[in-house]
């Protein structure tokens, strides 16, 4: 099978310039976790990992994903609509959970006896939302353009501020100088996507509330198919670390935390700048009324090759670089990751995939999925048992459900393509 992934389109030119910025951007938040390492406890990378994994369920669903349709109109007017509309829904509800937030603050009602409320510092969990929203729709509009380089500056100035701010404080003796610096930095990359959307012309010649409540009507399916089940992934991607901190303790949850982001890294950078392609690219295929098949073949090949070399690398040289690099004091780390990788690399092979079933509006195929994916992880909640079993378990249960994810998607790809075909051979038989 030729692998037109490789063809003289602009696909692969597209996915080396995200895939160069995010080498960058990841490579700047690799070097930082060497100091912070060294500067921070496990307790301290524990908690970080629970204020992370809070920001991370909330974040993607707090413009309730009408800024993931920002790339798929095809008149760039509606597109503009989608990009206001985005910006003032995770505004208005950000501002909301602030609220929120200051209400547990001063009572303790929904979220007590942890580290993060005991500091106060829940109420960034909002603040932090609000900055990244902001950015992230503006992200999608590069995207749609096909400012693929844009993007990509974007994500270095945001890590570079996140690992400045960090290390920073860290370096003034602050053990939360981590969510802080994680917080500081997102605000940077807002405050750049702002300028950039200013010098753009976003905000002139606005359209009027009513062209927005119609084009929120329009793209209705977004907020009322898409977010909740986003949510839920969002909660079962991340809910492995509050169940790790529930059940064991910080410093558990602060090695799980270093060897998953390390060990992510080298694979979410490819997988990321597949995925922000390959959504452009489908979307494209789809108005033009192309096959989609050979692409999904194409990605999930060239992934699973890079996976196979991921495995190899890990159990033969992990260990001794991972010490070397970050000190002695991280052992249990290495442990953790020797079984973390497997279904790292399932993840990886064919999650970038995922994208085509919103492409194809089949939300309601990927909200099946994710709410099993939901309900297998919530059930480690009730697991107790040592560590090590429990990690095993879960490695297990999560190569399984990405493994089920990669064969919807491809059963979906290969669907939409027989009906162009029926339907081509259709408009044959009338002519």
């Amino acid at each position: 099978m030729r692998l037109t992934f490789f063809n003289k389109d602009d696909f692969l030119k597209n996915v080396t310039v995200v895939f160069s910025g995010n080498v960058m951007a990841q490579g700047i938040t690799f070097l930082a976790s060497i100091a912070l390492a060294r500067i921070f406890t496990s307790e301290d990378f524990g908690v970080f990992g629970v204020f992370m994994s809070f920001t991370s369920i909330i974040s993607p669903v707090i413009a309730l994903r009408y800024d993931n349709a920002i790339p798929l109109p095809a008149h760039a007017d509606k597109a503009k609509k989608l990009l206001i509309v985005s910006i003032l829904v995770t505004a208005s509800l950000a501002s909301l959970l602030i609220l929120l937030a200051i209400l547990n603050q001063n009572t303790g009602w929904l979220f007590s006896g942890h580290n993060l409320n005991e500091n106060r510092l829940l109420i960034l969990v909002p603040v932090f939302s609000l900055v990244w929203g902001m950015y992230h729709a503006w992200d999608f509009w590069l995207v749609r353009i096909k400012k693929f380089g844009k993007s990509s500056w974007l994500k270095i100035i945001q890590s570079s501020g996140v690992a400045l701010g960090s290390i920073g404080l860290g370096l003034a003796g602050m053990s939360t100088g981590m969510i802080w610096g994680y917080v500081g930095g997102n605000i940077v990359v807002s405050l750049v996507s702002i300028s950039q959307s200013i010098r753009h012309g976003i905000w002139k010649d606005l359209p009027s509330w009513k062209e927005m409540k119609e084009t929120m009507r329009e793209f209705a399916i977004f907020p009322f198919q898409q977010a909740g089940p986003v949510l839920i992934n969002s909660i079962s991607l991340w809910l492995p670390i509050i169940i790790i901190n529930f059940h064991y303790d910080d410093a558990t949850t602060g090695y799980y935390s270093l060897v998953r982001q390390v060990l992510s890294i080298p694979l979410f950078l490819a997988s990321m700048a597949v995925s922000k392609v390959l959504f452009q690219d489908l979307a494209d295929k789809v108005n033009q009324g192309k096959n989609l098949t050979p692409r999904i073949n194409n990605v999930m090949i060239a992934n699973g090759v890079i996976g196979v070399l991921a495995l190899g690398v890990v159990f033969f040289a992990f260990e001794p670089v991972f010490l070397w690099i970050y000190g002695a004091d991280w052992e249990p780390s290495v442990a953790f990751g020797l079984i973390m990788i497997f279904s790292i690399v399932v993840k990886f092979i064919f999650v970038p995939g995922v994208v085509l079933l919103t492409v194809l509006k089949k939300l309601k195929i990927a909200a099946l999925w994710q709410g099993v994916h939901f309900l297998i992880l919530v059930s480690f909640y009730f697991v107790e048992t040592d560590f090590m079993t429990f990690l095993k378990g879960l490695v297990l249960a999560e190569s399984v459900i990405y493994l089920l994810i990669g064969g919807i998607v491809w059963f979906q790809a290969r669907a939409y393509d027989r009906n162009l075909t029926n339907a081509a051979t259709r408009e044959n038989d009338i002519d």
